[in-house]
């Protein structure tokens, strides 16, 4: 059995996803563009797996029948193998399905897993640019803890300021689970080099795309475990707005 099923077993979630609270809580999720890069662009098969997921939620505002099975069928297969798509997508999962229907506390662990192995990936392999687009204008960190609004985001602000050495523990937890799964990933790790990429016509007067040797993949590592756990340190002040999926800010250090 995959160490990460067992990680969501123990989270309880593995009924009920077929449920209409479940549906209406992932229905009310702002749904961003899937679109990474310039039209012209052609979108690699996970874009368009994303895309076809976000689409999923909009279409479940509609009381889409075929939407609702389609979104019970991606996220049964997510729940069994969570580490399977990129970290990006994952964190559209965890943010629009899991934490509103379980919590920060339950989740955490997965949410710092995913977001040390989206680090991890656009370090080794992204670009300057790919970076910036990632943290940006994905809000990558702090995607799964703001993604349904403005209530969800103040529980986990909440969480984080009430708690703050569980949640240093369950980080942590979170981290040696993807020390794990960085070592022979299921997904294509390259997967960041789709993200700020620039239009054929002015690709060379692009940032370089990154092609870290293997023997650098060590330190690059622990200097993403550093950053993980900082930004999931909370901070005294204010959170971010509830509309700050794509904002830089982490939820541990607004202020």
């Amino acid at each position: 059995m995959y160490r990460q099923l067992s990680l969501l077993v123990l989270a309880g979630l593995t009924a009920g996803f077929g449920s209409t609270s479940v549906s209406a809580q992932t229905a009310a999720a702002p749904v961003a563009t899937a679109a990474s890069g310039p039209a012209a662009v052609e979108r690699q098969e996970w874009e368009l797996r994303r895309q076809r997921f976000l689409q999923t939620l909009q279409l479940l505002k509609q009381n889409d029948a075929l939407a609702r099975r389609d979104f019970e069928r991606q996220v049964r297969a997510f729940e069994q193998r969570p580490f399977s798509l990129t970290p990006l997508e994952a964190m559209d999962y965890i943010g629009a399905v899991f934490v509103p229907q379980a919590g920060v506390e339950k989740l955490l662990p997965l949410v710092a897993a995913q977001a040390a192995l989206g680090l991890y990936d656009v370090q080794r392999f992204g670009s300057t640019l790919s970076e910036a687009h990632l943290m940006e204008v994905e809000g990558f960190l702090l995607r799964p803890l703001v993604l349904v609004g403005a209530e969800q985001t103040e529980k986990s602000r909440a969480f984080l300021r009430d708690q703050p050495e569980r949640a240093a523990q369950l980080v942590q937890e979170g981290l040696q689970l993807a020390n794990g799964e960085r070592i022979g990933p299921a997904y294509d790790t390259h997967w960041v080099r789709a993200l700020g990429r620039c239009a054929p016509e002015i690709a060379a007067n692009c940032p370089p795309l990154r092609d870290v040797p293997v023997a650098e993949w060590d330190d690059i590592w622990a200097k993403v475990k550093q950053r993980v756990t900082g930004y999931y340190r909370f901070a005294t002040k204010a959170a971010p707005a509830a509309s700050a999926p794509a904002a830089s800010t982490p939820a541990s250090a607004a202020r």
